[in-house]
């Protein structure tokens, strides 16, 4: 529409291949399968196609190319600041729509008591002055504009005295007023190791399995171990931003801690204990309900002040936790003699919902849950039932019930039928430490393990089996990559270090390495380690920095 107004303004005549005009909307549904889903990344892609179809190409053949190109990533980055505050940075841009962005993403930041923000001035005072304007309707605790480099230079100095305990501090402004080089003072400081997390590419990974589900259908999106890795506060936070409806974790205390907070959407807790059920009904959390040891306090106790929300667990063959379906009778009678206990859903764990070999199995898995829903719902007829984890929605869709427990799929590990392009959301870097040079017959690391037959350059990068890199990996089973090359790993590695073979690459300390990342997948990584993806993920040591990048 702007595109035709433009045209129009300019006497420009309409080509025929244009649709649509002043007023009137592009049928939605032409967009399904467009990558972009932001709201400024659709508007640049509906402003790039309504351009090319004034310049003369086909609407259909338009909307073709648009399906083939992926989003690249924003310079928009949320970082770990010192004293356990945090950063929103993007020092290479600033205009009225990005700050707005910017702004909005400050704001919605929960557990920050303060929230500042260091801008710089727009391209011209016209624009600076409605951005002011824009700024001051927000309540922000403290605003620095910066109208050159000295004066990014002074606050630098001056930032160096405050604290940002409880702080979210959003960093934003062209590239010539350098303001890296205050965002590099605020920075925690770490070892030059860290992880990159691109919402981004989770929000698309959702899309992607939703696509396969009924409109209707829930989905319960796994955040336990600390969101495999990549940070369970930011990732729920993210995802109730992207309007999931369930959250589940693992144990009780990873959900106290997001409620405390502030994820509001509803969050189950797959292993809970006697003891800690009304702490989690008062927060009011749901509990996955496995045994009747876990009500015997709750039970103790006539009437229970909060109401406590429960998915009855049914073991249909995978023999972890779970009721039997024998079991059902008892339970049902205990649960309907108290008022301050409600169904809310019923579920059960697929053994082998990825091995089509088993899918006998699995069916009959199925089967017996489906029973066993019958069942529950004589009596609470509201309960949601769900049984399918993210190799279960590709391949086992049908059985999708009310809703669907996604995990390594949103992270983008896994290969799905009918699922493709997943991206995988989590990246691990780090930076060179020092270079080197092994003479024949020369030795490297503990026990000598690995002994030069020839000349042979390598680099020692700064991170460990401490920090999540296997020592099963040692002795050239796994490898990094630098400049895109592969660079296999010499000798053991240690705690804090690793060292790894360069071949004729000429680099120097600083340079990157990537762990994983395009050229290596964690579940490549896990192979070379003899283990699985999940074992990766969760294993990244906690003194790693995650980075949240926005696209």
């Amino acid at each position: 529409r702007k595109w035709w107004d433009k045209a129009q303004s300019l006497g420009l005549p309409t080509p025929p291949a244009l649709l649509w005009g002043p007023g009137e909307e592009l049928d939605p549904d032409v967009l399904n399968e467009v990558a972009f889903t932001g709201g400024y990344e659709l508007e640049n892609a509906m402003n790039a196609l309504a351009g090319a179809v004034l310049l003369g190409v086909p609407l259909p053949e338009a909307l073709a190319r648009l399906k083939t190109v992926e989003p690249l990533p924003m310079r928009l980055q949320e970082i770990e600041a010192k004293d356990g505050g945090k950063l929103i940075e993007d020092t290479y841009s600033s205009d009225l729509d990005s700050l707005r962005l910017a702004l909005e993403q400050l704001m919605m930041q929960q557990g920050a008591s303060k929230k500042w923000a260091v801008l710089s001035t727009l391209a011209t005072p016209k624009l600076t002055a409605v951005a002011q304007a824009m700024v001051d309707k927000m309540e922000l605790d403290r605003i620095w504009w910066v109208k050159d480099r000295a004066e990014v230079r002074d606050l630098v100095t001056a930032f160096e005295g405050f604290s940002l305990r409880d702080t979210t501090v959003l960093i934003k402004g062209q590239r010539r007023f350098k303001l890296e080089q205050l965002a590099i003072t605020l920075r925690r400081q770490h070892h030059s190791t860290w992880a990159e997390i691109n919402l981004g590419a989770m929000r698309r990974n959702l899309q992607k399995f939703q696509a396969k589900l009924q409109p209707n259908t829930l989905v319960m999106a796994m955040v336990k171990a600390s969101g495999y890795g990549t940070g369970s506060f930011e990732i729920a936070r993210a995802l109730e931003e992207m309007h999931i409806d369930y959250l589940g974790v693992a144990f009780a205390q990873e959900a106290l801690s997001l409620r405390a907070q502030g994820i509001q959407c509803p969050i189950l807790v797959l292993n809970s204990e006697a003891a800690q059920l009304p702490m989690l009904a008062q927060s009011g959390c749901e509990v996955e309900l496995f045994d009747m040891h876990q009500l015997k306090d709750w039970l103790a106790a006539p009437q229970q002040e909060h109401l406590l929300q429960v998915h009855i667990k049914v073991d249909t063959g995978m023999h972890r936790l779970g009721f039997q379906p024998s079991a059902l009778q008892e339970l049902l009678g205990v649960l309907q003699s108290r008022k301050d206990i409600v169904v809310n859903g019923i579920m059960t764990h697929l053994s082998a919902s990825n091995n089509s070999e088993e899918d006998a199995f699995t069916k009959a898995q199925l089967a017996q849950f489906q029973s066993a829903c019958d069942e529950i719902r004589r009596h609470y007829p509201s309960a949601k039932a769900h049984a399918l984890n993210s190799y279960g929605i590709a391949r086992h869709t049908e059985a999708q019930h009310e809703m669907v427990r996604l995990g390594l799929g949103l992270y983008g590990l896994g290969t799905y039928d009918g699922i493709d392009r997943l991206e995988e959301v989590l990246a691990w870097k780090c930076t060179v430490s020092q270079v080197g040079v092994l003479q024949p017959g020369e030795t490297l690391g503990y026990s000598r393990a690995f002994k030069a037959i020839e000349i042979t350059h390598y680099a020692t990068l700064p991170v460990g089996y401490a920090d999540g890199l296997q020592r099963s990996l040692s002795l050239g089973k796994g490898a990094v990559y630098i400049r895109g090359k592969r660079c296999a790993i010499l000798g053991s590695v240690c705690m804090d270090m690793v060292m790894v073979e360069l071949g004729d690459l000429q680099i120097g300390p600083g340079e990157e390495a990537v762990l994983i990342g395009p050229e290596q997948s964690a579940e490549t990584m896990a192979k070379d380690a003899g283990t699985i993806s999940y074992e990766i993920l969760t294993g990244l040591g906690a003194r790693i920095p995650r980075l949240y990048l926005q696209d």
